[in-house]
């Protein structure tokens, strides 16, 4: 593995896949929530990139997640955070959610997963 890492071939993947995220991060996508949340637009237009990079896509790849494939929820309290979540609209059987965590210092943390709104449960 270690071999594998410093080998030219894994070096060359890894500049490729850094000029597409650096080219993935000039496109401007809409999404009707953005704006809407309360949320930085920073912080919401990373959301949707973030889902890509979980996902292993590109925003440049056929069916690959956009913004507008997530539907805000709303924000909700737990313990001292709160929560912003989104619908994950990725054609699966069972409901994927995306959430934004605020703690109560301010941090934000970016997430997915079965992890469901209060309202959802």
């Amino acid at each position: 593995m270690r071999a594998y890492l410093a080998s030219p071939e894994y070096k060359k993947k890894v500049q490729e896949r850094l000029a597409l995220m650096q080219k993935e991060e000039q496109v401007v996508e809409e999404a009707e929530w953005f704006g809407k949340t309360g949320l930085s637009d920073s912080i919401e237009r990373e959301l949707p990139r973030y889902l890509r990079r979980e996902y292993g896509m590109s925003i440049f790849d056929k069916g690959a997640l956009k913004a507008g494939d997530l539907e805000y929820l709303g924000v909700f309290p737990e313990g001292i955070n709160s929560i912003h979540f989104w619908r994950i609209q990725d054609g699966a059987n069972e409901a994927h959610f995306a959430y934004v965590t605020i703690s109560s210092n301010g941090t934000e943390s970016l997430g997915w997963g079965d992890r469901r709104p209060p309202a959802q449960k």
